[in-house]
């Protein structure tokens, strides 16, 4: 849900950009589109790596942007979403604890569902201050993501055993249903009460009271958001260091 930040990451930690290591770092978020859950589609990214480089090296940066993203090598979603400094769950969803209950009021969620649902606001808010550090990554995210075709869709159809036009269908219609605009709070919090009712049916969110909750959520990430982020990226740049490879 923060798609900014994990494409800053991946160049962060790769030392590259392209199509291939965009797309690769949004993928585990993109795979549900294919019937394949999110924590499936988030744990067989190191899988994913090794089958590319055996089968098709000249992916890598593809499985490389995905390994950033998922839960195998662990990748940034691990500190975000399964275990932060030994505590599970992840620091989205700590600090998410700050925001629930006003999530369960002002966007019509469930009590159950409100703190997996306000860290998704964390991850809004980690999106809207990278959009502040890296103003031209809006425009180099959509210039990459919506390439076509995608250079991994033959890898991807390969792998997945699934035909070239849904994984197409996939890396064309998932993009729109997120924000790549971190700079506008409005239409970052209105992407997300629209995925409320395009996944769980929920209606009925106060988008201007929602954004409120974005923006106290930028005030509770902001001075956070260095420490938080160069941990990450020292500790998966540490982890790819270990991982056999064949590029420079």
């Amino acid at each position: 849900m923060f798609p900014l930040t994990h494409i800053a990451t991946a160049f962060a930690v790769l030392k590259k950009e392209n199509t291939m290591t965009v797309s690769g770092s949004l993928f585990p978020d993109f795979i549900t589109y294919l019937d394949i859950g999110r924590n499936m589609g988030h744990e067989l990214c190191t899988d994913l790596y090794y089958y590319t480089l055996e089968h098709s090296p000249e992916h890598l940066d593809f499985a490389l942007g995905a390994l950033t993203h998922g839960t195998s090598l662990p990748g940034l979603d691990t500190y975000a979403d399964e275990e932060y400094h030994g505590e599970k769950p992840g620091f989205c969803f700590q600090q998410g604890t700050k925001i629930a209950q006003e999530v369960n009021c002002y966007c019509k969620v469930p009590k159950s569902m409100a703190l997996w649902k306000s860290h998704n606001f964390i991850e809004m808010a980690f999106d809207v201050i990278t959009a502040q550090r890296h103003p031209d990554l809006q425009a180099r995210a959509e210039h990459h993501i919506y390439a076509t075709p995608n250079p991994a869709t033959g890898l991807l159809s390969e792998y997945l055993n699934i035909a070239p036009a849904q994984i197409e269908e996939m890396f064309s219609i998932v993009p729109r249903q997120f924000c790549f605009n971190g700079t506008d709070i409005e239409e970052i919090t209105h992407k997300f009460l629209l995925s409320l009712e395009r996944r769980h049916g929920i209606k009925g969110g106060n988008l201007k009271d929602a954004t409120k909750i974005t923006e106290k959520a930028v005030a509770i990430i902001k001075p956070q958001y260095d420490d938080f982020i160069g941990e990450i990226n020292h500790n998966l740049t540490a982890d790819l260091s270990k991982l056999p490879k064949v590029w420079d």
